[in-house]
C-alpha cells in the first residue's frame, strides 16, 4: 500500500467505526419490546397477554374457549368494563390498542354472566 491509500484507509475505517453504531442505534430505537407477559392457564386454556411500548395488548390463544360468547373489554382504574375490544374464541392471535386510561383485560361471557379471564398491566 501507498501512503495514499494507507491515509484514505484509515479515513474510511474511521468513518464506518462512527457510522456504524450510530445507524444500529436507529435501527433498535422503534423496536417493540414486550413489557407484561403473564402466562394463565384456567381450565384447560391457556392465555398469554402482552402489552407492548405503544400501549398494544397481544393476546394468544392456545386452545378455543368453549364460551361462545367470550368478549374482550378493557378494564378501568376502578376495576369497570369499559371499552368492548372484541370477540374471541378460536385458537389464534388477537391485538387490541388499549387507551390511556386502561388498566387491563377481561375477557367475559355475557350469557352465563361469567368472568373468564382477567389481568392487569
Amino acid at each position: 500500500m501507498i501512503a495514499k491509500q494507507r491515509k484514505a484507509h484509515r479515513y474510511i475505517w474511521l468513518l464506518l467505526s462512527i457510522t456504524i453504531p450510530f445507524l444500529l442505534f436507529f435501527a433498535v430505537k422503534n423496536l417493540q419490546f414486550p413489557s407484561n407477559t403473564t402466562l394463565i392457564n384456567q381450565e384447560g386454556m391457556v392465555f398469554e397477554t402482552t402489552l407492548m411500548e405503544n400501549r398494544i395488548v397481544h393476546i394468544q390463544l392456545n386452545k378455543p374457549i368453549p364460551n361462545s360468547s367470550s368478549v374482550v373489554y378493557e378494564i378501568d382504574s376502578n376495576g369497570e368494563l369499559g371499552r368492548v375490544f372484541g370477540q374471541i374464541k378460536s385458537k389464534a392471535e388477537y391485538r387490541f390498542q388499549l387507551s390511556k386510561n386502561a388498566y387491563g383485560i377481561s375477557v367475559v361471557d355475557k350469557i352465563k354472566n361469567e368472568n373468564i379471564y382477567t389481568t392487569t398491566f
